[in-house]
């Protein structure tokens, strides 16, 4: 989706730019940025796709990083790990 088409799924569900980065603890600035393809984030990323109930994938094709947990794959390396110190 093109920031255009982002914005468009923000305002029919009754959602701007400010109610976003109020809920991300962010400025309506980075928001902006991170939608325009200016600035990454992730973790804004994640939460505009699920503000307009899509996912990241489709929000934001151009990013496949988007998709990627990093959280997880940190937790498997993790365990990995620690398998192998046993």
């Amino acid at each position: 989706m093109d920031d255009t088409q982002i914005r468009c799924a923000l305002k029919a569900r009754g959602i701007n730019i400010s109610m976003l980065a109020s809920a991300l603890a962010v400025s309506p600035s980075t928001v902006s940025q991170v939608i325009r393809r200016r600035t990454t984030s992730r973790r804004i990323a994640r939460g505009v796709a699920r503000a307009i109930g899509k996912p990241v994938t489709t929000v934001f094709p151009d990013r496949p990083d988007y998709a990627s947990d990093r959280g997880q794959r940190i937790e498997r390396l993790r365990r990995r790990l620690h398998a192998a110190s046993d």
